[in-house]
């Protein structure tokens, strides 16, 4: 008789290691399910609780192309991640209507025409390299540039991340093809020629962009702004937009002059650039400033002094000897009083004076030393 867990009140079940699933074995109550296979799919399935709504499949064999039978997903299932060699062309009930998020593993790449209307929430793996035509999509993310249907309107779409920006893609870019598109995470880590984004596109509010060439032109209407800079990428007065709230600015190895930081800009993260910009170039609007790397007393000091700052981060990872983990998060109460609250440790939460922040930074910095 084959074992059974099906009347263990589970709602949650993860297996670690390869997995044969016997027809009736799970639990009924389940509502979310991670496997480790090293059997064909269509084995997996047998079985499953109605009631499921999420789905994890991890394969022993990645490589091995797997197709499971259709309508044998749980009815009402959610979420259905791929994490496995699975290759099988979409058919119109492969999927339930009931479906939200898939998540396609790296093998595959088939046409997604059948995919149901309530698929709002992809991701592609690298091997993805299809026209793309999936109206409803809202959330996608792509590992391959992806080609999207000529005169297809994707007005669903809120937020778009593609790992391989190359500039055919970008060129697809256009407010008209995605109207409603809110945030947009471009990454590229082979391309160094200059790339300039369209200027236009109104309903962009965040753009996450690290890419190894210059970016010479970026959207006019963004409020936020997450760069990280290739070592030939400059900052001029003109180049960031004027709409800018946010800017964070990663390996930034040029000094920061004067108006190259947008007068609008209310916070600013400087991570790990080789010039911290004097006070004097900071905008008048900054209320928040984040500094991750290096930074001198005298620095901390300026910082502190500055009495337009209300929230101000000062972070540091040391390894040495020992590993000395300094970390501020500040909001100012007075000239010279501030709350600290750094994230994960309750313990730190209090008031401290300006003083006391100063010794703790020369204590960083011998421990630096």
């Amino acid at each position: 008789m084959p074992y059974s867990l099906e009347n263990i009140p589970f709602s949650t079940l993860n297996t670690l290691n390869s997995f044969t699933p016997l027809e009736y074995c799970y639990p009924k109550s389940l509502t979310s399910l991670t496997l480790m296979v090293s059997i064909d799919l269509v084995h997996v399935f047998i079985g499953l609780p109605p009631g499921l709504r999420d789905l994890t499949i991890y394969s022993d064999d990645y490589m091995l192309e797997q197709p499971f039978v259709t309508r044998r997903l749980p009815a009402g299932l959610k979420v259905l991640n791929l994490y496995c060699g699975f290759n099988q062309t979409i058919t119109k009930d492969l999927f339930p209507p009931s479906i939200e998020f898939i998540l396609f593993g790296g093998r595959f790449n088939k046409p997604i025409t059948e995919l149901p209307a309530s698929a709002t929430h992809l991701s592609f793996g690298n091997q993805f390299a299809q026209e793309f035509d999936h109206q409803p999509v809202r959330n996608l993310w792509i590992n391959n540039p992806l080609t999207f249907k000529h005169d297809m309107v994707f007005d669903n779409l809120n937020v778009m991340t593609a790992t391989q920006a190359n500039p055919e893609f970008i060129r697809q870019l256009s407010s008209t093809t995605f109207p409603n598109l809110e945030r947009l995470q471009l990454l590229e880590d082979s391309l160094t020629d200059p790339i300039a984004l369209p200027m236009e596109m109104p309903s962009l509010r965040l753009l996450l962009c690290s890419i190894q060439g210059p970016i010479t032109q970026f959207p006019q209407d963004i409020d936020e702004l997450d760069l990280g800079c290739a070592p030939s990428q400059l900052l001029t007065p003109s180049l960031l937009p004027s709409s800018l709230q946010s800017l964070v600015l990663r390996d930034y190895k040029h000094v920061i002059k004067v108006g190259d930081i947008p007068s609008s800009v209310t916070l600013l993260g400087l991570y790990s650039v080789a010039h911290l910009p004097e006070q004097g170039t900071l905008p008048s609007a900054l209320r928040s400033l984040i500094l991750e790397g290096e930074a001198s007393t005298e620095y901390v000091a300026a910082t502190l002094a500055n009495q337009s700052l209300v929230n101000i981060t000062v972070h540091q990872q040391v390894y040495g000897t020992f590993v000395f983990h300094y970390e501020l998060n500040l909001f100012r109460i007075s000239d010279n009083m501030f709350f600290n609250h750094p994230q994960n440790n309750l313990s730190k939460y209090g008031f401290i004076h300006r003083d006391n922040i100063l010794a703790l930074h020369a204590k960083k910095n011998r421990h630096h030393q």
